[in-house]
């Protein structure tokens, strides 16, 4: 049997063997000393996620939510800006480089076979499109066939304005 269950209103954080935490930069700021919680339509943002591995960890999955104002940049396709792929950062961590990883409307789904204990680090870029006040969903580090191993981000919220 397969359970899952939904969370309404402020959702905090949550460790239970993995820690996890989600910000959003503006591209230029390389050093992430500015954490955004709003953005004008149209501009390109940067999503930051740490994640601790305190033991080793096998079939890791990330399920990344994003505030529905806004949409996952898939540098895969011809018709995406190229020089964001140039667009390097000081990473102070250990990149997760994933078997598998997906991209959806609504998330982002990221899969790695192995993370040895450690700090682990994952850039993508995010497109502001309506404006609005949007709510974040918290996203989720877990063990995939031992689910009761995972840790949350809290639950925030996010502006597009015009």
């Amino acid at each position: 049997m397969a359970l899952k269950y939904y969370l309404n209103g402020n959702v905090q954080p949550r460790d239970e063997g993995f820690t996890i935490t989600r910000q959003f930069y503006a591209l230029d700021d390389k050093a992430g000393s500015t954490p955004l919680t709003k953005a004008k339509a149209g501009d390109l943002v940067r999503e930051h996620l740490t994640i601790v591995a305190p033991v080793e960890r096998r079939n890791v999955q990330i399920e990344d939510f994003i505030p529905a104002g806004l949409e996952i940049v898939d540098l895969s396709l011809a018709t995406e800006s190229k020089e964001l792929r140039f667009n390097e950062i000081e990473v102070k961590a250990s990149e997760i480089y994933p078997d598998f990883k997906e991209i959806r409307d609504d998330r982002a789904y990221i899969f790695t076979s192995h993370l040895d204990p450690g700090v682990y680090e994952f850039d993508y870029y995010l497109r502001a499109l309506v404006p609005g006040s949007y709510s974040q969903l918290p996203a989720i580090v877990s063990e995939m066939y031992t689910p009761e191993n995972f840790g949350r981000t809290g639950s925030a919220s996010f502006q597009v304005t015009n």
